[in-house]
């Protein structure tokens, strides 16, 4: 998707909590021939969160789409799940989803902060 984003004009930040998953998606849209900014972030923590959108317009400029594609992943039986592994898919993927979505311009917008640009 950051590549796509990249072919069609879009500056694209890469957010993740490993520098190696931030390098090799800048390096795909540097490649493709956009611009790009890796970001830390760790969804799980919304303070984080609001941090890495900062980073991002500041690098950037104003984010106006959000790919929010944060994921825990545990391939396993549910049985096999322990409630530890749960809890961090659930941290991962629907209140990173929550806070993501929360901090973001629309977000924003949505409380009443201002219209996009």
């Amino acid at each position: 998707m950051a590549v796509e984003f990249a072919r069609l004009g879009a500056s694209v930040a890469v957010a993740s909590r490993r520098a190696e998953h931030q390098a090799a998606g800048v390096e795909a849209v540097l490649a493709a021939g956009g611009k790009a900014a890796a970001v830390t972030v760790d969804v799980r923590d919304p303070e984080s969160v609001a941090a890495a959108f900062d980073d991002a317009e500041n690098a950037l400029g104003p984010v106006t789409v959000l790919v929010n594609n944060a994921a825990g992943n545990f391939p396993v039986p549910a049985e096999d799940l322990s409630p530890k592994g749960w809890r961090a898919v659930t941290d991962i993927v629907l209140d990173g989803t929550f806070s993501a979505l929360r901090n973001s311009p629309a977000g924003a917008i949505a409380a009443g902060g201002g219209a996009a640009s």
